[in-house]
């Protein structure tokens, strides 16, 4: 992703975090992004909605035919840094990923986690709610599913890349950085569900009310690229 030029000392290339798996990855979720941000302007409320409750997930909905939405809800963002920290998140960490295994295998990988955890989410919450009165009509979109596989492979196949969790002045094995994200994740996960007493379908920037899939601490990868901390081998 970097490289050293003759005379020219090191050089950033940014092009080797978008590799044509996320880079197509990327292209949709921006596209989808602006066209809900002008179904909002132009149709208010009713446009946000439209998104939320015909691609977000819905598990009341799935159950009842809108068997596309473990797809499609990976795709939708509830705003400017949603999206960006997602697209950070799938750039920094999948980049080698795709490298390593291929565009084909990763793009397997990717939906195998996000829409397995769509299916899952969908599972449990209409156990908990098995007449749809409650937490199985609220939304749930974004892909933290996917990100977070995308994290624990990386895990896996660097588990010592150094990862520098801004603006914490120290680094961590990328083993270390994907358990603390996993125990962050279950611990806000499990004090969002303990507050829940009436979910209803909210406005889409309401973020506090809707439930936003994606990672929640905000790291820089320092692999060689601007913050080199050391090599890592697998």
């Amino acid at each position: 992703m970097g490289s050293f030029g003759r005379g020219y000392g090191y050089r950033f290339d940014v092009s080797g975090y978008f590799p044509r798996a996320i880079k197509t990855l990327c292209l949709i979720c921006v596209g989808v992004f602006l066209l809900q941000e002008l179904s909002e302007f132009f149709f208010h409320q009713q446009g946000a909605n439209f998104w939320l409750l015909y691609f977000g997930l819905v598990p009341r909905f799935v159950t009842h035919g809108f068997i596309w939405q473990p797809f499609t809800y990976l795709f939708l963002h509830a705003g400017i840094l949603h999206i960006l920290l997602n697209l950070l998140y799938l750039a920094m960490f999948g980049a080698d990923l795709e490298h390593t295994w291929g565009a084909k295998r990763f793009y397997i990988y990717f939906f195998l986690c996000g829409v397995g955890a769509g299916v899952i989410d969908v599972i449990v919450r209409t156990i908990i709610d098995p007449h749809g009165l409650g937490s199985a009509l609220v939304p749930t979109i974004g892909a933290s599913g996917a990100i977070y596989g995308i994290l624990l492979a990386a895990a896996v196949v660097m588990p010592h890349r150094q990862i520098w969790v801004f603006p914490l002045p120290v680094t961590v094995s990328m083993r270390v950085f994907v358990i603390v994200m996993g125990a962050i994740e279950f611990f806000r996960h499990h004090r969002r569900e303990r507050r829940q007493r009436q979910p209803r379908l909210p406005p889409r920037r309401n973020a506090r009310r809707l439930r936003v899939s994606s990672p929640g601490v905000f790291p820089l990868q320092t692999t060689g690229i601007i913050f080199q901390t050391g090599s890592a081998a697998a």
